[in-house]
């Protein structure tokens, strides 16, 4: 093993502890910003995160590491990768969509709708009978299809 590997596995090494932070506190923002719709579990998905990230910081024998120009910080550095690389993991599970953040646009009741109609693909009964259930909306098939339609005029598609 030449010198320059050994210094950039000692590195790596000493940033352990703080990627494996990053990568929780990374996927935790795009959870509670982005992804209330998306079921990440927690654990797993920062043992993902965690693995990709290390797997690029490795890869061709550390080239991210080596074009580290020293103008900012490393844990900057690591951060912006991280970050990067959060979304990508996200992005492989979710898409590009932007559907769950249109129908927020038409407030609470449209979000519920949304999720059993379209996420789950109950029909517009089974979707009245779910909400129902809960007590915590009066409503009417009528209303379900209104919003559905609503929904649907956003472009998102059913």
């Amino acid at each position: 093993m030449n010198k320059d590997k050994e210094y950039f596995e000692q590195i790596l090494k000493n940033q352990l502890t703080f990627i494996e932070q990053q990568c929780l506190k990374a996927l935790n923002i795009y959870k509670s910003n982005f992804l209330s719709d998306l079921s990440i579990q927690e654990e797993n998905e920062v043992v993902a995160l965690f693995n990709v990230v290390v797997d690029k910081l490795k890869e061709r024998d550390f080239y991210v590491l080596k074009t580290y120009k020293g103008l900012s910080n490393l844990t900057g550095y690591l951060s912006a990768i991280i970050s990067k690389e959060a979304v990508n993991l996200i992005r492989k599970k979710r898409g590009r969509k932007r559907n769950k953040e249109r129908v927020a646009s038409l407030g609470e009741f449209a979000k519920i709708v949304y999720e059993y109609s379209f996420v789950k693909g109950l029909s517009p009964e089974e979707t009245l009978k779910e909400i129902s259930a809960t007590g915590d909306y009066q409503i009417t098939l009528k209303d379900i299809h209104d919003m559905i339609d609503k929904i649907k005029s956003l472009k998102i598609g059913g």
